[in-house]
């Protein structure tokens, strides 16, 4: 988790910064905040909840925490779209900044209920 320091600098940047920073650093602070809120309603076993979340589990990747986060009720629907949006502008910005021109935002898939 950041502290209040790193957290500042990187709201800093978000208010001064490019496209591309502000996709970048703001999609990280959205995914901390998102495992952070996903961990909050585990059970108290540390280890688990740090497994959980490492690199090559299931919930590693960005686009399962966003859906794990709506299926708990974490947000609604609609935040759950302009987080997966957000995600995928994060996408593209580093798929521009390293060549890969194929990268494109995929739609997410909104399901009306009625």
């Amino acid at each position: 988790m950041a502290n209040s320091d790193e957290l500042t600098e990187a709201y800093l940047e978000l208010d001064h910064g490019s496209d591309r920073a502000v996709a970048i650093v703001g999609m990280a602070l959205i995914d901390e905040r998102i495992q952070q809120s996903i961990s909050h309603r585990f059970i108290g076993d540390l280890s688990a909840r740090n497994n959980f979340f490492s690199p090559g589990s299931g919930t590693w990747e960005s686009y399962t925490k966003i859906r794990l986060g709506y299926l708990l009720g974490i947000y609604s629907g609609e935040t759950k779209v302009i987080i997966t949006l957000t995600k995928q502008a994060q996408d593209v910005e580093i798929g521009s900044s390293i060549g890969a021109s194929h990268v494109r935002p995929v739609p997410p898939r909104v399901s009306r209920s009625r």
